[in-house]
């Protein structure tokens, strides 16, 4: 099953687990009788990518469709539709260890963080 897509690229043979969660932008002033007053400015996701181990040239290839563009078209399914969605987002970091074997270089499951625009 695809469920995960940047791009147009296919991604989800090389993932474990998926997180959708949601970040919350607000303004929270105290007014002049000193109650707080809070302002939701938007609401965003937030998709957290676990892949699996890959090898360099897979890894090679995936970094470089993370940073062709400032933004990448993230598609995802959707659990609260049950269909696919899609939105723009950038690449909010991620730290990759790996290993060598028999001068084959592979990395260890790696998280990466997308968040919408």
């Amino acid at each position: 099953m695809e469920y995960f897509r940047i791009d147009g690229r296919n991604l989800s043979p090389y993932i474990s687990g998926l997180k959708i969660s949601y970040k919350t932008n607000y303004n929270a002033q105290t007014n002049a009788a000193g109650d707080m007053v809070v302002d939701i400015v938007n609401k965003k996701k937030v998709f957290e990518v676990t892949f699996t181990y890959m090898n360099y040239g897979s890894l090679r290839s995936l970094i470089d469709d993370f940073y062709k563009e400032p933004s990448v078209t993230v598609y995802y399914f959707d659990p609260d539709t049950g269909e696919t969605s899609y939105t723009q987002c950038f690449v909010a970091g991620f730290d990759i260890d790996y290993y060598t074997i028999s001068r084959l270089i592979i990395t260890k499951p790696f998280t990466v963080q997308f968040i919408e625009l």
